[in-house]
């Protein structure tokens, strides 16, 4: 199973692919297929990208928001410069997302749906300069992956 891994900040984005399933989780044998970061969303973007072991590749890219970085990184782990194991978005399985605070509700990795997301919104406040972010960082992996 691939899972994308999230964290939207202010104007950044990190992420990391991870292969996994029940028993690599259960024996802490999960592996990563790459990670990275976007830096400077809403201009002129510093993007480090980085598959598996490789050495990290540094470049620029104009990304106005978090939609826009969620849909470069798709692009870049589908193609074939990136050497990551995946052809498609659709062999993304699941999104995981961070969210700064989930008041005393969510204490626990949670299956967001748009109950979910509405009592994130009400928690904002919990988290004000953090929970905003993260929940346009779940809108993108939405929008982008279904």
């Amino acid at each position: 199973m691939r899972i994308l891994v999230l964290n939207a900040g202010s104007s950044s984005l990190k992420f990391q692919l991870i292969d996994t399933d029940g028993d690599a989780i259960a024996s802490s044998r999960d592996r990563r297929l790459a990670r990275g970061v976007v830096e400077r969303i809403g201009g002129q973007a510093i993007v480090t990208l980085q598959s598996a072991d490789d050495l990290p590749a540094k470049s620029t890219a104009s990304i106005r928001d978090h939609a826009a970085a969620v849909e470069h990184l798709l692009a870049w782990l589908t193609s074939t410069d990136s050497g990551v194991e995946i052809d498609s978005i659709a062999q993304i399985e699941a999104v995981g997302h961070r969210v700064v605070h989930g008041g005393e509700r969510f204490t626990h990795s949670t299956r967001i749906d748009d109950t979910v997301r509405r009592e994130l919104e009400d928690l904002i406040e919990l988290a004000p300069l953090h929970n905003p972010h993260n929940l346009r960082g779940i809108a993108a992996a939405r929008a982008a992956l279904g």
